[in-house]
């Protein structure tokens, strides 16, 4: 996930409250930092400090705030944080954003600038530090017998200047490196690391890159409707128990049965949903206790489920006004599953002669009129902006979290 989101999902975080966002380790280390800004007072002031000075290496700073090393596996937002504290740092942190392997990288390219000097790395540290305060290394692992063997100096002479690092990994610290070549020498950065970093295990059971990728399949059609729509459910509700006999109350004192409710997820077939004695007080119960209604088996609307096709309109305006994200399955695409519905203007262009409820035609100028809005909504409530617009007002967590699955291609 690169640090430049789309500028929908940028407004929303930065208009967001930044406490229910940000883990308090993260808060922490915002707040530690603008609260001592002299800390990150430009190097520059004192010309003395530049390349060559007589001054160098500066006095070590005691005082700089300790940075942070968060841990956790694929997809749990450890990059999705590290983002969030880039976009909230102000400018005088001169903050340098990048992955680790690219860093490295370019640390290298430095010390073959300046090979002819009696400690490259001296001037790399300077060169570095001059120009920045934190580093924002995203995914930290050593893997290279080179980049191992330069890190512990590398980083006692930054760390020395003043440098705070906030650092995302796969792994933790005292795994760093395993089984590499020589990691004795290698051994001592990471007993520093732990000196000058808060570490934090992000562990988590969801992978929220998986969740996110949902918002790219969020209606299903065709032979394997079913199990996509399974695995769909399973993937978003990882962590939450799935409660037996779950019901909602409605008004007047009236209950609707759940069938299967896991977390803000819950889950049904049409006929449970839309083939009943179910009307708009049900569905509005449904909106206010679940953010996400997974809903098997849309048909085809035909003349046997003309009040079923009723229902199914109520059904998604109701969760289209309240933002609830609607995953399902159907027999055909949106625009398809009304054709069989027609106004009486419509019919009587087709054919006249036929009768108002013609085998699988309904002649409904209710119906006629209502099914164009449902087809946009279906459309619509599979669209980004819309999942944005859910987000938000049910689950600020996947706001970064769409943005990365718009940047990344569909698998």
């Amino acid at each position: 996930m690169g640090s430049s989101l789309p500028w929908h999902v940028v407004i929303t975080i930065l208009v967001a409250d930044f406490d229910s966002l940000v883990p308090l380790r993260w808060q922490g280390v915002v707040r530690m930092m603008h609260d001592s800004p002299s800390q990150f007072a430009s190097v520059d002031e004192n010309p003395e400090d530049h390349l060559g000075g007589e001054s160098w290496p500066r006095t070590p700073r005691s005082d700089s705030p300790l940075g942070l090393y968060t841990y956790g596996g694929v997809g749990v937002g450890k990059t999705m944080l590290m983002d969030l504290f880039v976009v909230s740092a102000p400018p005088e942190f001169r903050v340098l954003r990048t992955h680790f392997h690219d860093f490295m990288l370019d640390i290298h390219s430095r010390l073959r600038t300046h090979t002819k000097t009696a400690d490259p790395l001296t001037f790399v540290a300077q060169d570095i530090s001059e120009t920045h305060r934190v580093l924002a290394l995203d995914e930290f692992f050593v893997t290279d017998v080179a980049d191992a063997m330069i890190l512990h100096r590398l980083f006692n002479q930054l760390w020395d200047q003043g440098i705070v690092l906030v650092a995302t990994s796969n792994r933790k610290p005292e795994d760093l490196y395993e089984g590499g070549l020589q990691r004795d020498l290698f051994l001592p950065f990471i007993d520093k690391l732990k000196v000058h970093c808060q570490i934090h295990n992000l562990d988590s059971p969801v992978d929220y890159r998986k969740l996110a990728r949902h918002q790219k399949g969020l209606y299903f059609a065709g032979p394997n409707a079913k199990a996509d729509l399974e695995q769909s459910f399973a993937s978003m509700c990882v962590g939450c128990p799935e409660v037996q006999n779950a019901s909602v109350t409605v008004k007047m004192g009236r209950r609707l049965a759940v069938p299967r409710a896991r977390g803000p997820h819950c889950y049904f077939t049409f006929d449970e949903l839309c083939g009943q004695a179910v009307g708009a007080a049900d569905y509005i119960a449904l909106a206010r206790r679940f953010h996400t209604v997974c809903l098997e088996g849309i048909p085809k609307i035909t003349g046997a489920s003309r009040s079923d096709a009723y229902r199914l309109v109520m059904l998604v305006d109701v969760l289209y006004d309240n933002r609830i994200r609607l995953v399902c399955t159907a027999e055909t695409q949106p625009a398809e599953l009304f054709t069989n519905i027609l106004t009486q203007a419509e019919h009587q262009s087709v054919d006249p002669s036929l009768g108002a409820d013609s085998g699988e035609a309904i002649v409904d100028d209710n119906l006629g009129f209502a099914k164009d809005r449902t087809v946009s909504r279906l459309i619509e409530m599979r669209g980004l902006d819309y999942q944005v617009e859910h987000s938000n007002r049910h689950a600020p967590e996947l706001l970064l979290a769409l943005a990365e699955a718009q940047e990344r291609p569909k698998e």
